[in-house]
C-alpha cells in the first residue's frame, strides 16, 4: 500500500512540475509578444499578450499592465497592477508605487511612503529610482541622504543628476560652496543632454569663452528652445558666431522671426525716441520755463525722469540697437545739460544735439546682414 502511495505521488508531482512549466513556458512566450507589440507602440495587441501572460503568473507583465492603465490615467487600476509585480519584488514596479505616491496618482500624496518605494528600488541599482529618492530627499530639506543617492545616480550619468548635484554644490548644500565642481558636473549634464544643463553652461562661457557658449547653446536650440535661439541670435550680433552645416537651416526660421521682432521693438524705440527729443526741443525755446518749471511734479521732471528710466531700460536690454542705445544716453545728458545751462545753449549741448538729429534721421535697423545672407543660400 505504501508503495503505490509513493508511485502515486510521484506521477502526480510531475503532472503538476509538467504543468507549471507548460504554464511558465506559455506565460514567457505572451509575455514576450507583449513586450514585442509595446516596443512598436501597438498597446492594444500588447494588453491583451501581458493580460493572458500575468493570468499564468508572470511578474513583468503585470507591471506593464500597470503601464498600460497608467497611460489612460486609470490610477486605480495602475495601482492595482503595480502592487503585484511589487508583490513579487520587482523594482520597477516599486519605482512606479514611489512616483503614484509622490505625484498623487490614485492615492493621497505621501513623500513618506514614495522614499520607501523608490528606496527598495534604488537599493536594487535603478538609477531613475536612485534619482527621485534624493530629489524626494531634496524636498524634505535631507540634504544628506540626498547627495548621497545624487552621487549614486551621477556615477551612471544621469543627467538630470548630474544637474541636481552640480546645483547642491553651487548653492552650498554639501556643505561648502564649490563652484567649479558645479560647472564640471553642469557640463557633464548638458554633454548628457540635460536642457536646463546646457542653456546653464551656455550662459557660463557667453563671455569667457564664446566658442564653447556656442557649442552648449546649439545643443539646446536643437531641441528648439527659444532662449538657446535668442543666445545664439545674440552672439551672432556680436560677431562669435557664423552659423553652419545642418544648424543654419535649423537657425534659418526662428532668426528671421526673432530678427523681425526685434526690428518692430527698436522702430518703436526710434520713435518714441523721435517724440521725446522733439519734446526737449521744444523746452529748449522756453528758457523759463526750464529754470522756473523743473519742479517734483512739473512736465520737464516729468521728461527726464521717462529719459532715465527708459536709458535704464535699454542699457540692459540686449535686444536693442547699441546705435539706440547712444541716442538714448546722449538725449537724457542733453535734458540734464540745459538744466546745468539754464538753457543756455553749450558747446557740448549743440554737439550733441546734432549728433542726436543725425542718429535719428539716418537711423536704419541693421539686420544681421552677413548672418542673414548665410542662412538665406
Amino acid at each position: 500500500m505504501r508503495i503505490k502511495f509513493i508511485i502515486y505521488w510521484i506521477i502526480c508531482n510531475f503532472i503538476i512540475t509538467t504543468v507549471s512549466a507548460q504554464d511558465y513556458d506559455r506565460a514567457e512566450a505572451l509575455y514576450q509578444k507583449g513586450l514585442r507589440c509595446y516596443n512598436e507602440n501597438n498597446f492594444e495587441d500588447a494588453f491583451r499578450y501581458f493580460f493572458q501572460a500575468e493570468g499564468l503568473g508572470n511578474v513583468k507583465s503585470a507591471y506593464y499592465l500597470g503601464e498600460y492603465y497608467l497611460r489612460q490615467n486609470k490610477y486605480p487600476e495602475a495601482l492595482r497592477y503595480y502592487l503585484r509585480a511589487a508583490d513579487k519584488g520587482d523594482a520597477q514596479a516599486y519605482l512606479r508605487l514611489g512616483y503614484c505616491y509622490e505625484n498623487a496618482l490614485g492615492v493621497k500624496r505621501n513623500i513618506r511612503e514614495a522614499c520607501k518605494k523608490y528606496l527598495f528600488a534604488a537599493e536594487q541599482g535603478l538609477v531613475e529610482a536612485q534619482y527621485r529618492l534624493a530629489y524626494c530627499y531634496l524636498a524634505t530639506l535631507d540634504n544628506e541622504n540626498a547627495i548621497k543617492w545624487l552621487k549614486a545616480a551621477a556615477e551612471s550619468n544621469h543627467p538630470e543628476a548630474l544637474f541636481k548635484l552640480g546645483q547642491c554644490y553651487e548653492r552650498g548644500l554639501t556643505g561648502v560652496v564649490n563652484q567649479a565642481e558645479a560647472i564640471r558636473l553642469y557640463c557633464l549634464a548638458a554633454d548628457s543632454g540635460n536642457l536646463d544643463a546646457q542653456l546653464k553652461v551656455g550662459s557660463y562661457y557667453k563671455t569667457s569663452n564664446p566658442t564653447e557658449s556656442i557649442r552648449y547653446y546649439i545643443m539646446a536650440a536643437e531641441k528648439n528652445n527659444r532662449t538657446a535661439f535668442y543666445a545664439l541670435y545674440e552672439l551672432c550680433r556680436n560677431g562669435y558666431y557664423i552659423p553652419q552645416g545642418k544648424i543654419k537651416d535649423r537657425l534659418r526660421e526662428p532668426f528671421n522671426k526673432i530678427d523681425e521682432q526685434h526690428k518692430q521693438e527698436n522702430m518703436e524705440l526710434k520713435n518714441y525716441f523721435d517724440d521725446m527729443f522733439k519734446q526737449l526741443m521744444k523746452f529748449k525755446h522756453n528758457r523759463d520755463f526750464i529754470i522756473y518749471g523743473f519742479g517734483v511734479a512739473s512736465p520737464y521732471a516729468e521728461w527726464l525722469t521717462s529719459m532715465e528710466a527708459k536709458r535704464e531700460f535699454v542699457m540692459n536690454n540686449s535686444a536693442v540697437d547699441p546705435e539706440l542705445i547712444e541716442v538714448a544716453i546722449s538725449i537724457t545728458d542733453l535734458g540734464y545739460e540745459y538744466v546745468a545751462s539754464y538753457g543756455r545753449e553749450t558747446e557740448h549741448s549743440s554737439y550733441t544735439t546734432q549728433k542726436v538729429h543725425d542718429l535719428l534721421k539716418n537711423y536704419k535697423w541693421r539686420k544681421i546682414n552677413e548672418i542673414c545672407k548665410e542662412l538665406n543660400k
